[in-house]
């Protein structure tokens, strides 16, 4: 290229407006100058586990000034477009304690390995359940991972105002094996629900974060005191069915997969057409019980004759309004198995 040439060209650079150019790894601010500067860029992949080398899921991996990942359900992350150099990265989960260190981010360069040792004082579940089966775990700030003493931990149906120690740990025993909903619920955060299944002789981890939230709704709450309430006063022909169990039949369909739930069957309870269906604890006239798929649902409850003994669902029904909101029969049902014929249908939503 000519002298001549190479003005004219600086000439025409001068006048480009800011552009960002991104190729093969290399990130380019053109300027209004004749000169460019140019910032090389890699990935940072490693994973995170304990000092016994087990994944460790859903921790916060945050590179300073970067960027911010979880690990997945195998501990791993990732972490593109990171500029070359030295960088400092905090590892965050519940019950560990927190890890900082400065890596060197290379093109090519080998993965990180980061290990998280538990908190000196964290639950030991065979100490805590003497070897039976249950739940332990710790409840944290979302984003920061602090821990939340004083969280309020419900099983609903088992046990209900267990709080967080000091670290925000918790552990219940669970008598028997299953599935269970349980509510996390702390001052200044919104609470958070959530259906798990705990099999015979399994002492279960949940590792339960919680975002911060000024709102406060006392019905959802009033909502809530009542569904567990309903759990522990139930009669014979009542079930509460968690979504895990529900999920776990492999169908879609509410209707089917209640049909094929262990927990629904043993109540010999029929399925029929005149069923009130409620979704949140509020009454939906006119709804039918498959209008939500089974991955959207946290549990249901499901009320026969003389099933709902506190009475908090049918005095909500709005008066004169017929209950049509049940699944048509597989069969014609008898007159006998008319008196096990489903009444009401309360399904719990994910949110």
């Amino acid at each position: 290229m000519s002298r001549h040439e190479g003005s004219r060209l600086n000439r025409w650079v001068s006048w480009l407006p800011l552009r960002v150019l991104v190729t093969a790894g290399t990130l380019c601010l053109f300027v209004a100058t004749a000169r460019d500067a140019c910032a090389q860029v890699a990935s940072v992949a490693g994973n995170v586990t304990d000092e016994k080398g087990n994944a460790i899921p859903r921790a916060r991996v945050e590179l300073e000034n970067q960027a911010s990942v979880a690990t997945d359900s195998a501990g791993s992350f990732r972490i593109n477009d990171v500029t070359l150099g030295r960088h400092k990265l905090t590892v965050r989960q519940i019950g560990y304690q927190f890890a900082d260190t400065v890596i060197e981010v290379t093109a090519g360069g080998a993965p990180v390995h980061v290990v998280l040792r538990r908190n000196i004082a964290a639950l030991s579940p065979v100490l805590v359940l003497g070897n039976r089966q249950g739940l332990f775990g710790a409840v944290g700030a979302d984003r920061t991972f602090l821990p939340l003493p004083n969280a309020r931990v419900r099983v609903i149906g088992v046990s209900s105002n267990i709080m967080t120690d000091s670290l925000g740990q918790f552990a219940i025993a669970i008598a028997r094996p299953g599935a269970y909903v349980l509510r996390f619920e702390h001052a200044g955060f919104a609470s958070r629900a959530l259906s798990v299944n705990v099999d015979r002789n399994e002492a279960k981890e949940l590792l339960i974060t919680l975002k911060p939230s000024t709102e406060s709704d006392a019905r959802v709450q009033r909502e809530w005191q009542q569904f567990d309430s309903r759990t522990r006063m139930k009669g014979l022909n009542a079930v509460m069915v968690p979504g895990e169990e529900l999920a776990a039949t492999g169908n879609r369909r509410l209707s089917e997969a209640l049909l094929h739930s262990g927990s629904f069957s043993i109540k010999n309870l029929r399925l029929g057409q005149n069923a009130c269906v409620f979704v949140d604890g509020e009454p939906r006239p006119g709804w039918s019980a498959d209008a939500f798929s089974v991955d959207d649902i946290l549990a249901v409850e499901v009320y026969g004759r003389r099933g709902e003994l506190t009475n908090t669902l049918a005095s909500r029904w709005p008066s004169g309004i017929p209950c049509v909101g049940g699944a048509p029969p597989i069969v014609r049902l008898s007159e006998a198995e008319k008196k096990l014929q489903v009444e009401m249908i309360a399904i719990w939503l994910k949110h």
